[in-house]
């Protein structure tokens, strides 16, 4: 654990053991608090992108948690309800991004033991396992599926050759620091250079006898498999967009065909609406304005952003760009003072320098 970690932490012990937390609470904790995750796995199962994951334990402290603190879990649409009704103070909603297989394996199980209602965003591509499809109109060159390459690969190797310009160095991954340090470096590369990253990455699977194919089964659903969940009476499916890339480096029409015609595929085949959307990443370098107004042209009840804030009244002005407070098991965030000062906002409001309604 770095001391940046020890501080964060601090940071979450303090907010409650000094009242702050209830201080703060009357004016930040609103209406209510989204909570966003990814995967969902079971105590032990390696992971080294653990700001994405939350474990099988923790999910189910959590939701045990805020009921006992008083929030009732509602879905996504009475969420939307309560905030253009400014009904029903003190509501939490759970969502889920990306299609990831263990939420149905791993998740699903834990959501019913508690009977509380979830939202589950998959990407198109994933589910596609990044074969280009022609009918859903994306070009597969724009899947963003680099950090699942990497973490898999990762996991495999004790040294790692990675064909990139600036890396013509052999690196040692044998040990969990090694290989977290790695995969640092290459997520930087990704996100400074996403073309000439993935290239390389496609020679570095080329070379390991990986396939693209293989590296997606591992992680997300198959059709068949988002049609079980879909059916669930506790499950509502929204769309993650078609190949999980940043919106707002897209034309319109680009970016209107992320929203629309992953809704509709997803409708198609899985025969549930889909209502809601949830922009990949989410921040503000990746939506804004423009994309919050693509989403409501396209008719979407809501969509839920990366940006840190619990949900107000005023919110209904903004349904297209709601905030959420996102559980995984980064240090900090892996304790149940991570969650109550999400609930309260007290946290949200510290990041935020006080502001109170996030939107943009």
């Amino acid at each position: 654990m770095t001391s940046r970690d020890l501080l964060k932490i601090a940071f979450i012990q303090g907010l409650d053991l000094f009242g702050i937390n209830a201080l703060l609470r009357p004016y930040y904790a609103g209406l209510g608090v989204i909570f966003s995750l990814h995967r969902v796995v079971e105590p032990g199962t390696p992971a080294l992108l653990t700001g994405d994951v939350i474990t099988t334990t923790l999910l189910d402290r959590v939701l045990g948690y805020v009921r006992r603190c008083g929030w009732e879990i509602v879905d996504l649409a009475e969420a939307c309800r309560r905030i253009t009704s400014g009904e029903g103070q003190g509501f939490a909603s759970f969502t889920l991004d990306d299609g990831y297989v263990n939420n149905l394996i791993c998740g699903l199980p834990v959501f019913r033991k508690h009977q509380a209602p979830c939202t589950i965003f998959p990407c198109i591509g994933f589910l596609d396992r990044g074969r280009e499809d022609r009918g859903m109109g994306a070009r597969i060159s724009r899947l963003r599926y680099g950090q699942f390459v990497v973490e898999y690969l990762l996991l495999r190797q004790e040294c790692v050759n990675f064909p990139y310009a600036d890396m013509s160095e052999t690196h040692r991954t044998k040990t969990w620091e090694e290989k977290c340090r790695l995969l640092d470096m290459l997520l930087a590369i990704e996100w400074r250079d996403p073309i000439g990253f993935t290239r390389s990455l496609d020679e570095w699977m080329e070379v390991q006898g990986v396939t693209l194919d293989e590296v997606l089964s591992t992680y997300f659903m198959d059709w068949v498999q988002a049609r079980e969940l879909a059916h669930d009476p506790l499950v509502t499916i929204g769309t993650h967009g078609l190949t999980h890339c940043r919106l707002s480096e897209l034309s319109v029409q680009e970016a209107r065909a992320e929203m629309t015609v992953s809704r509709s595929r997803l409708e198609r085949e899985l025969g549930v609406p889909v209502r809601f959307l949830a922009y990949p990443f989410g921040g503000p370098i990746e939506c804004g304005p423009r994309e919050f107004a693509l989403a409501e042209q396209a008719g979407f009840i809501a969509s839920v952003t990366t940006r840190l804030g619990n949900i107000f009244p005023e919110h209904q002005l903004s349904m297209q760009a709601l905030p959420r407070v996102c559980l995984s098991i980064v240090p900090h965030a892996a304790s149940l003072r991570f969650v109550k000062a999400g609930l309260y906002g007290s946290r949200n409001a510290v990041m935020n320098r006080f502001a109170r309604v996030i939107t943009h």
